[in-house]
């Protein structure tokens, strides 16, 4: 019986590696000590073991039956019913989270974000300021591109720390 790597049976059998990865994971009496795998011995586990029907093929595409408008209903209705154990799940968690006081109300934040804001604005004046007469007085274009790209650099860097030091002082207030 020849002992083939598990992408080649993958292959062979016209299966998605990832299909037969988990056939191995559930039945290691399949793969021997070198991680080799036999073509027949698959088959015959596929044949007798699982449904051929429910597994995942590579390579070769079947024709899929139309679904019974029977089957759209079910299929709707459960994920309408997914859909909604969802948002239940996600409003617990958030009422979690409220109660341990892990939230912030809406208007705090868009104190913060406003003031974090104007900070910005205020760095980005000064900024223009500082370097106008520099700038100025370059003819070089590339180095006008270095300067100016440094520029944002730093205003980039320090709205960032407005944006941290407006939501650490909003989120101790919250508390």
């Amino acid at each position: 019986m020849e002992r083939v790597t598990k992408a080649e049976a993958a292959r062979q059998l016209e299966v998605n590696r990832s299909t037969l990865t988990r056939w191995c994971a559930k039945h290691p009496a399949l793969v021997d000590d070198d991680g080799l795998v036999s073509v027949d011995e698959l088959k015959d586990h596929r044949d007798t073991v699982l449904n051929p029907a429910l597994q995942t093929r590579g390579g070769q595409k079947e024709a899929k039956p139309e679904p019974k408008a029977s089957d759209i209903a079910v299929s709707s209705l459960n994920a309408d019913r997914a859909r909604r154990e969802r948002a239940r799940a996600d409003a617990e968690e958030l009422d979690l989270a409220q109660r341990l006081g892990q939230t912030l109300r809406r208007d705090d934040v868009e104190r913060a974000l406003q003031s974090a804001a104007e900070i910005i604005r205020q760095t980005g004046s000064q900024l223009v300021k500082d370097h106008a007469e520099r700038l100025a007085s370059m003819e070089d274009p590339r180095a006008v591109e270095v300067h100016l790209d440094e520029m944002m650099r730093v205003l980039q860097a320090r709205a960032a720390d407005a944006l941290i030091a407006a939501a650490g002082d909003e989120a101790d207030n919250a508390a």
